[in-house]
């Protein structure tokens, strides 16, 4: 089953809608978004065991250089794939206006890379995101803009050592995925 974003944005009466959201320029994300599909059945794998997410090795490492990369402001990108297995790495531009301890995808990026999932038969599977000098788990911020409740959120810290983490978010829930690395 495939739902849209806006169907699932719509149904999530906590979060704000599309419509509120805006651009640093004023502009509507709405148009941005519609573009998005999640795969329900294999966001996570299996429905059975939705506590686990696969990802390549090549994955893992791209997220760590992405962090390392970028430190010491915040990374940020998509993560995609097919059939539970997260085999696509797709980074964004961090926009926000305190780099350093936010992450913002300008809507432009982020529709670019949704356009590049889509072609490649793929879904979205996972956002990453790195927390520089604090530990991998989800700040507030992180939970207010926790958007894609069918994604796993990724989030590498790099201080005091590199830790790559995953959670569910929805409905300001926070749950631990355990990340699978295979070759």
């Amino acid at each position: 089953m495939r739902v849209s974003i806006r169907d699932e944005c719509s149904a999530l009466r906590a979060k704000p809608t599309l419509k509120s959201l805006r651009h640093a320029t004023g502009e509507s994300l709405e148009p941005f978004f519609p573009v998005v599909q999640f795969d329900r059945n294999n966001a996570m794998g299996t429905q059975a065991d939705a506590t686990t997410i696969r990802i390549t090795e090549s994955v893992r490492l791209f997220i760590e250089e992405h962090a390392r990369r970028t430190n010491p402001a915040e990374c940020c990108g998509v993560l995609s794939g097919a059939n539970g297995v997260i085999t696509g790495t797709h980074p964004l531009r961090n926009g926000a206006d305190n780099p350093e301890t936010r992450y913002f995808a300008t809507p432009e990026e982020l529709f670019a890379a949704m356009r590049r999932i889509r072609d490649a038969g793929q879904s979205l599977l996972g956002v990453y995101h790195s927390h520089p000098r604090t530990p991998a788990y989800p700040s507030s911020s992180d939970v207010e803009m926790a958007f894609y409740p069918e994604a796993v959120y990724f989030i590498i810290s790099l201080e005091p050592s590199i830790e790559l983490r995953a959670f569910k978010i929805e409905d300001a829930r926070i749950e631990n995925v355990e990340i699978v690395v295979s070759p």
